[in-house]
């Protein structure tokens, strides 16, 4: 195929993956491309479908743990980083969208994040990461190893574990990111993200990224660790939250942001900006 067609189909493929009953034929369409050529002109393409996916899908779970990503520790951002996040996420949904089950396959994300590095060095695209180096020695076993150490599997909730009542008392208590984020892994996906409970995430997640921006670090940290929190934070931008907490969420990510999370802050202004948007809207109407 054509870099032109592919990149068309690509394309399709994105818009395709908003539509959940054909999402993983497109989605597993960009992991192949990442997968031929990590390096390659649609490389990057495809890796935002993929990322894309694992944010805004109950189809998959990846979870991101720092230690899978250690230039991160570093405290600066590297060059092309987010192509081995993304290659990580992308090796870690493949075999989940493959057998239809949702269940973290962190060594699968491991062995394509460390192809992609293999690739972008070559390419000169990346500096060289000296842990990284290391593991690209590991066999299966080696790298089956690093995760067990690194990731243990946790067993899923087997439903929802507070009523409307505890969850009333746990809004209360989400002040802060580690409060959010323990919440967060205690109730979802095993309660409803919708109606009463949504509504209660959006102002939780507006209200810390409004008032208490001195703590966004703390927050930024837990957002690129774990892929599905991206995505609740992300969807929780919305217009369900206080228009006075959007504005300042606006302010602070527009005029306050640290230079390393400048992505991070971009999205979350675009959705501030979308969700004060259709409130002006409906106030119209």
């Amino acid at each position: 195929m054509s870099a032109a067609l592919l990149l068309a189909a690509l394309a399709a493929s994105s818009a395709a993956a908003e539509a959940p009953g054909r999402a993983p034929a497109a989605v597993l369409l960009a992991i192949a491309t990442i997968e031929a050529d990590p390096s390659g002109p649609s490389a990057r393409d495809a890796m935002g479908v993929v990322t894309r996916f694992a944010e805004e899908s109950d189809a998959v779970i990846v979870v991101l743990d720092s230690a899978f990503f250690p230039w991160t520790a570093r405290g600066k951002e590297l060059k092309n980083g987010d192509m081995l996040q993304a290659a990580f996420i992308a090796g870690d949904m493949r075999p989940q969208l493959q057998t239809k089950r949702a269940q973290d396959h962190p060594a699968e994300g491991l062995r394509l994040m460390l192809k992609t590095y293999a690739a972008l060095r070559k390419s000169g695209r990346i500096e060289a990461i000296p842990q990284l180096a290391e593991w690209e020695k590991l066999d299966d076993e080696g790298i089956r190893a690093l995760v067990a150490k690194i990731s243990p599997t946790a067993a899923p909730p087997p439903g929802c574990p507070v009523t409307e009542e505890q969850f009333l008392q746990q809004l209360a208590a989400m002040k802060d990111w580690p409060a959010i984020y323990s919440v967060w892994k205690s109730d979802v996906p095993a309660c409803p993200d919708d109606g009463f409970y949504a509504e209660g995430y959006s102002r939780a997640v507006v209200s810390a990224l409004a008032k208490r921006w001195a703590d966004f670090g703390e927050g930024a940290k837990l957002i690129a660790r774990d892929v599905k929190f991206r995505g609740f934070v992300y969807r929780h931008v919305d217009d369900a939250a206080d228009e006075g907490d959007l504005r300042l969420l606006l302010e602070n990510a527009s005029a306050k942001c640290p230079a390393e999370s400048a992505d991070l802050c971009g999205k979350l202004a675009a959705r501030a900006r979308v969700a004060l948007n259709e409130i002006v809207s409906d106030r119209a109407q």
